[in-house]
């Protein structure tokens, strides 16, 4: 019997859920080489960004993983029994995030932006691979790969050199709200599937935040304008002549 059955939890009234922004990824960016020379970070950093998925989905990507032909996206499309014609209009290629390497246990195929397509090319230029190997391996390592520590590791030193402030409970879960909530006016159900979320409740409340303009558009909306009196009037009594 679980010994916490029918206690209740005390839960976090103001809960901290630190948002990144573009410009702390374009200073962590520039430090990403000197934080780590190989351009294992700079590769994670720019996947947390265009990705929006955690960060150790994205460490233990391996290259078969990466599908940058329409017959590698068709044949995981088919897989996971989505239409085959989702890869014609997928023009950067896509990732398949392996339900082993989720924390919810959810498999799925989702597109990839030019940023993100042009940063895998660029790493695959630098280190050809194929198969089923670690994308980014660990340290000393080939056959392994990184896991979140090192991930953060990396992270910090970056910070570090680019004299950035660190979030609290910060990490890379702030680029993955920042994703989701840059894509609040798109469709919900194609932002949860891009970026990995089976709750749209949980991706609404936890990961979409609202911003300065967003909120000042509806501050400063303009009111639908109140109907007259007298056309009310005119209205009413013209009803009451016709159910008559």
């Amino acid at each position: 019997m679980d010994p916490l059955h029918g206690v209740t939890l005390p839960r976090e009234k103001n809960a901290k859920r630190p948002i990144a922004t573009e410009e702390r990824y374009r200073k962590l960016l520039e430090k990403a080489e000197l934080a780590e020379p190989t351009g294992r970070f700079r590769l994670v950093l720019t996947l947390a960004r265009e990705t929006g998925r955690r960060i150790n989905s994205i460490c233990k990507l391996s290259v078969r993983d990466i599908l940058l032909s329409r017959d590698q996206m068709a044949t995981a499309l088919g897989a996971a029994r989505l239409p085959l014609a989702w890869a014609d209009q997928w023009p950067h290629g896509a990732i398949l995030w392996r339900a082993a390497n989720d924390k919810k246990g959810y498999e799925s195929v989702a597109p990839l932006s030019a940023a993100a397509r042009a940063a895998l090319d660029a790493y695959l230029a630098r280190y050809p691979m194929a198969g089923d190997v670690p994308l980014i391996p660990g340290r000393g390592k080939p056959e392994q790969a990184a896991n979140k520590e090192i991930a953060g590791y990396w992270l910090t030193k970056a910070e570090r050199l680019a004299k950035l402030p660190k979030l609290a409970r910060g990490g890379f879960h702030p680029f993955r709200r920042l994703w989701a909530s840059e894509r609040r006016h798109l469709p919900a159900q194609d932002v949860a599937a891009a970026g990995g979320w089976r709750s749209l409740a949980v991706m609404r409340h936890a990961y979409q935040h609202a911003d300065a303009a967003g909120m000042m558009s509806v501050v400063d909306s303009a009111r639908i304008a109140p109907e007259p009196e007298s056309d009310r009037h005119t209205i009413g009594t013209a009803r009451k002549q016709d159910a008559s």
